[in-house]
């Protein structure tokens, strides 16, 4: 699975990619663009690192007080799901700087989510959870990033992640 996501890691992560044995790519493809700086990432501060005791993934704020990320991030590699307080909420992480941390008061993961089901459309579909911050960051140094509204065809779509 980790050779899946290996251009992905080799663009945006090159040490952690270089140590697991997959290509670095030191020039990111047309299209990527590295959030290097503070204030490069300012506009998708909202975007944060989600540490798990085990690793990271990336989760965003979509309300003060509430984080979208993977339901797979709640997991160990056996499929015990993690207590909540073994989680933290970097927002706005770059260069080891936050903008923002939070612990977590709770979580929730789609109730079709089955870690260990069978990969495929479905299991993808649901690998979702929502996550409630022990406090909200009301502050102004992030904003939630807006979840409504629609795409069209020739829509243009930001990715950020870790």
């Amino acid at each position: 699975m980790l050779r899946k996501f290996g251009l992905i890691l080799a663009c945006l992560c090159p040490g952690f990619a270089a140590a697991q044995g997959l290509p670095v790519i030191e020039t990111p493809p047309p299209g990527l663009q590295p959030l290097a700086t503070m204030d490069a990432g300012r506009p998708f501060a909202a975007v944060g690192r989600l540490e798990t005791g085990a690793g990271f993934c990336t989760a965003t704020l979509i309300a003060a007080d509430l984080v979208l990320t993977a339901a797979h991030c709640l997991f160990d590699d056996d499929g015990t799901r993690r207590a909540d307080d073994a989680f933290t909420f970097n927002a706005g992480f770059r260069n080891g700087r936050v903008l923002a941390q939070r612990g977590l008061r709770a979580s929730f993961v789609h109730p079709g989510y089955d870690y260990n089901g069978a990969d495929g459309q479905d299991r993808i579909r649901t690998d979702i959870a929502l996550l409630r911050l022990d406090a909200p960051i009301t502050d102004g140094s992030v904003r939630p990033l807006d979840v409504g509204g629609t795409l069209g065809r020739d829509g243009t779509v930001d990715v950020v992640s870790y």
